[in-house]
């Protein structure tokens, strides 16, 4: 693991042309989950920001559950997911017919 203190640009998504402002580097988010969760295991990110604990949750083979309570990341966060529209939400979280 190398410590980087900031995100690369390219693990840094924008939405209008704005960029998250504290986004963290994948390599390090994969390292601290797989550090506290069981394989398999379920990560739960309360301050979920542009994603990229959910990133690294899913690449490590984990579910996530993620939590934003400033509306204007919503659109960080379906950028990196590609989730356009409220039903593909609603399908990701399983809440559809």
């Amino acid at each position: 693991l190398r410590y980087e203190a900031k995100a690369p640009a390219s693990e840094r998504p924008s939405a209008g042309g704005v960029a998250h402002p504290t986004v963290k580097p994948l390599d390090l988010m994969r390292w601290l989950v797989r550090l506290v969760t069981p394989p398999g295991g379920l990560v739960l990110d309360p301050f979920a920001g542009s994603g990229t604990t959910a990133v690294a949750a899913l690449a490590e083979g984990m579910n996530c559950i993620l939590m934003e309570a400033e509306p204007e990341y919503n659109e960080f966060l379906r950028k990196r997911f590609n989730l356009n529209r409220r039903d593909e939400w609603a399908e990701m979280l399983g809440l559809s017919d």
